[in-house]
């Protein structure tokens, strides 16, 4: 058994478990909520928004809606056509999703992928205050498992995806404010 069929085995059982545990409670609705608030990068870039009126704020708001719209560019322009992993509910019929169905491919997530690549600035500017943000970040990438319409290899890989993105963008921008 190889890494890849490690990784398909891990997912199934990640994606049944999900699918068997949702039950149409509280938790679901949340999980909903959460995915909604990011199907464009809403909550996101109205956090850009806020941060950016503040001029002690205002680099790292700056840096997280680059970081964001990068990553958008990046995985849903490019990656995920190149890739076309088809979503769970494609490859398993019998997976009923908690939202409508989507025409994208899986991998990587987009929403983990914008989620941590609009963090990445804030943890580097805000250090330990950044934490609400990382926990939003992080609850928004579960619930495309818990609502079936990612496998966990794709989130995984969408908020490696995006961390990497958020990180490059600090590091072009710090050397550019170097200067």
């Amino acid at each position: 058994m190889d890494i890849l069929d490690i990784a398909r085995s891990a997912d199934q059982s990640v994606l049944r478990f999900f699918q068997s545990f949702s039950g149409g409670g509280l938790l679901d609705g949340c999980m909903v909520f959460l995915s909604v608030i990011c199907d464009h990068g809403e909550i996101w870039l109205l956090t850009a928004v806020v941060l950016l009126c503040f001029k002690k704020t205002r680099k790292a708001g700056l840096a997280a809606l680059i970081s964001i719209s990068v990553s958008f560019l990046c995985v849903e322009g490019v990656i995920k056509p190149l890739i076309g992993r088809p979503r769970p509910y494609i490859t398993y019929p019998d997976v009923v999703p908690l939202i409508g169905l989507l025409s994208s491919g899986a991998f990587p997530s987009g929403h983990a992928a914008q989620s941590i690549a609009f963090t990445a600035p804030l943890v580097y500017d805000f250090k330990g205050k950044a934490a609400p943000f990382v926990l939003l970040a992080l609850l928004i990438a579960f619930s495309r498992i818990y609502l079936c319409v990612h496998y966990l290899s794709d989130v995984i890989g969408g908020v490696v995806t995006g961390a990497a993105i958020g990180a490059l963008v600090v590091i072009i921008l710090n050397k550019k404010r170097a200067r």
